[in-house]
């Protein structure tokens, strides 16, 4: 047996079905809270709080989940910084410094890679890797220490 709808129940039906798939998708949304055009480095969440790094700007935290920033008491860069996480420590990484904390709050430095810093790689335990234009740089020690890559095939700028 065939059914036939007429005109106006299928409209209502597509209606329907396009406000019910596009409301799926109303996850995202815009902070208004953290403005001022500086360019976005990197953003991380790390302990259920959201870190983003803006360049010429410092390193902010939410709390609440992008309604609210505080500015956290990490020297300015003049260079990006990016973020990876070892083991229960946050690091923000930047051209021959490294920040780690492991609350948001105290922020401990190190001697950083020897390079701009493209990206930043970690494993999941201590092990952290860098792509600077020096080549690559890894620290085996939680961005303690940092040592290039002996691979010549590494030692390129990335």
């Amino acid at each position: 047996m065939i059914f036939h709808f007429p005109a106006i129940p299928k409209c209502i039906v597509v209606i329907l079905f396009l406000t019910l798939s596009l409301s799926s998708y109303g996850q995202w949304k815009k902070s208004e809270a953290l403005t001022g055009g500086a360019i976005v480095s990197d953003i991380i969440e790390f302990n259920n709080d959201v870190y983003v790094s803006l360049t010429f700007a410092g390193i902010f935290k939410s709390t609440e989940d992008g309604n609210t920033w505080t500015q956290l008491a990490v020297p300015l860069q003049p260079n990006p910084v990016h973020f990876a996480i070892s083991g229960s420590n946050l690091l923000a990484i930047s051209h021959s410094k490294c920040y780690a904390t492991s609350d948001g709050f105290q922020w401990n430095e190190s001697v950083g890679p020897d390079g701009f810093v493209n990206d930043v790689g970690f494993d999941g335990s201590a092990k952290v890797f860098a792509a600077t234009d020096n080549g690559i740089y890894q620290s085996p020690g939680g961005g303690i220490t940092w040592a290039g890559n002996a691979d010549a095939k590494a030692q390129v700028s990335m």
